[in-house]
Formats: structure tokens, C-alpha cells, sequence
């Protein structure tokens, strides 16, 4: 169960596990929006967040069960050392299989580039 997966996961990366978030997609229709994880104090869940973060140093995210596409989107912002290259320029989108059993990992360079 999830104690299994905090277990593999701190051996597997050499994190500390301090938060556990679960998503349940009953089917294609289901999904959540783009986001950036928070990574520590100077991030805010949303406007009126009162919340306190402790700094962090990636994010594993597991399929279980099911197969999935995630949409991860280069972004252009204050937070990104990416520029957009023009007017036109729509940043760079690709999705990538979760299958049952798989995972992904988001390290904070590249959260702060990315959504997912």
C-alpha cells in the first residue's frame, strides 16, 4: 500500500517522504488542472492560501492501476529561465505515458520550468 510506496520511494530517490497527495481518475474525463508543485515558504496554494511549506526537493508521482497521459508544458513566466522566442511563440507541450507501475519524477529545476 502507500506505506510500501513511501518506502520505495525514499530508498529509490534519497528523499525524506513529508507529504502524500492521492488522485483518483475514474476514467478519461477526469484529470486536474496544470499546475506547479510547492516547493517551499515562498509559494502560495492559491490567493488565499495561509498554508506554511517546507522547503522540498522533488516530487514522484505513481500510476496505479491504470495507464494515463500527463500534459508536462515548458512555461515562460517570472519563475522560468525560459523566454518565449516571439508573439506567436505557444512554449513547447508533450504528453508522456504513465502506465500501471510507472513513475515520474520532478526535481524543483525543472518544476520550476514546467507544469504538469
Amino acid at each position: 500500500g502507500i506505506r510500501a510506496l513511501v518506502s520505495h520511494t525514499e530508498q529509490e530517490y534519497g528523499y525524506r517522504v513529508t507529504a502524500i497527495q492521492l488522485n483518483f481518475h475514474p476514467n478519461h474525463k477526469s484529470s486536474h488542472k496544470q499546475h506547479r508543485d510547492i516547493y517551499g515558504a515562498g509559494q502560495k496554494g492559491g490567493i488565499n492560501c495561509t498554508c506554511s511549506f517546507m522547503k522540498c526537493t522533488g516530487t514522484v508521482c505513481y500510476s496505479v492501476g491504470s495507464s494515463r497521459q500527463v500534459l508536462c508544458e515548458t512555461i515562460t513566466d517570472s519563475r522560468s529561465k525560459y523566454e518565449t522566442c516571439g508573439e506567436e511563440c505557444t512554449g513547447r507541450k508533450s504528453y508522456k505515458w504513465m502506465h500501471s507501475g510507472s513513475a515520474m519524477h520532478f526535481n524543483a529545476p525543472w518544476n520550476n520550468n514546467h507544469t504538469h
